[in-house]
């Protein structure tokens, strides 16, 4: 079973290596067609793959894993690392005559953040049509509960300390083809039709492991010196904002965009 560990890439160049489908092209139809899996799958995806080549060629990059470089990189090498896990972890997101409802661990979990799943269903789809531009939609791990969040370009929200438990790509060329530019359509096909709650339903399970097996390690851990945690992202030399991590929960409550970023491990 995939879940997100898995697609972390332990191994230096196996990013670099497109992973396969987990099912056939034409199998998400009629909400995603065939040619927009085509396109997506073979242009998209794998060209972050071969720029990603590209750009460590001959480089310390070259040598190291995806998780090092999404972690660790800035600018072009980050977003097509960023962009080949993300693009992963959507495939999987998703399966054939997926959707219903969750179940078991994660369904408590929803009922107890949410108050049922058409509260998140209808969160998520809110969060989604209202997000400006390109960029993901997430369902996460944040400490002990699960939130929806929206990061723009290729972020994720690894580099916040939220463990991903599914995605959307909200790039238009995800759903031009099959639904212009109705957005609130395509996300309405993913979570009705579309979506693979037996992954979400992995994803938090591990989540919930790692969380319990770090609270049982804490005290014997030292202090994380400041040289150790990963990079803030900062403002823009431009003086526009660098990336935001939005919490839709949070921003709904109190109308506000949340102050800043406070990045940590890629996931738990």
């Amino acid at each position: 079973m995939h879940v997100a560990r898995e697609l972390l890439f332990r191994c230096a160049m196996e990013h670099l290596k497109l992973k396969p489908l987990p099912y056939d092209m034409h199998a998400l139809e009629p909400h995603i067609g065939r040619e927009t899996v085509a396109l997506h799958y073979e242009k998209h995806h794998a060209g972050y793959a071969r720029r990603l080549k590209e750009l460590i060629t001959s480089k310390p990059e070259e040598t190291a894993n995806l998780e090092w470089m999404i972690r660790r990189s800035e600018g072009a090498i980050f977003n097509n690392a960023a962009q080949i896990w993300n693009h992963d972890f959507y495939w999987r997101s998703m399966q054939p005559d997926g959707a219903g409802a969750p179940s078991g661990a994660l369904n408590e979990a929803i009922t107890s953040t949410f108050g049922g799943f058409e509260r998140l269903r209808r969160d998520f789809l809110e969060a989604g049509a209202g997000h400006f531009g390109s960029g993901w939609l997430w369902l996460v791990s944040h400490r002990d509960s699960l939130r929806i969040t929206t990061t723009p370009d290729a972020d994720l929200p690894g580099r916040y300390g939220d463990t991903a438990i599914l995605c959307v790509d909200l790039w238009e060329h995800a759903y031009y083809l099959d639904y212009h530019d109705e957005r609130a359509r395509y996300l309405e096909a993913f979570i009705d039709h579309l979506a693979n709650w037996e992954f979400a339903g992995a994803n938090w399970s591990n989540a919930r492991r790692a969380l319990r097996s770090c609270d049982a390690r804490v005290d014997d851990r030292p202090p994380k010196l400041a040289r150790d945690r990963p990079r803030t992202p900062t403002p823009r030399e431009d003086g526009l904002p660098g990336r935001l991590y939005i919490d839709w929960r949070a921003q709904q409550d109190s109308n506000l965009r949340p102050s800043g970023p406070q990045p940590d491990a890629l996931s738990n």
